[in-house]
């Protein structure tokens, strides 16, 4: 796997869909079995479970995170949220 995370589309009607870049999540511990993705076509489990857009910031949302990064700058989280104790 080259990228584990959040890839972000601009999308438009006469364009089509661009990439803009990516909110990166690292891999849980392979122990945990997520972190597997063999047979991604049929077996789909992705780490990142939901996206948000606000403002000039994305909310990528995983099981056991949440990171927010500015549009401008996908590959550098403002801020990281632990949701595991």
């Amino acid at each position: 796997m080259t990228f584990s995370g959040l890839l972000v589309y601009k999308v438009d009607a006469a364009e089509g869909f661009s990439s803009v870049g990516g909110v990166p999540h690292p891999l849980p511990d392979a122990s945990s079995g997520a972190a597997s993705c063999g047979n991604w076509w049929s077996q789909a489990s992705s780490f990142v479970k939901r996206s948000v857009f606000m403002d000039d910031y994305v909310y990528s949302i995983s099981e056991d995170e949440i990171r927010v990064a500015n549009i401008s700058d996908l590959a550098t989280p403002a801020a990281v949220v632990s949701l595991t104790p």
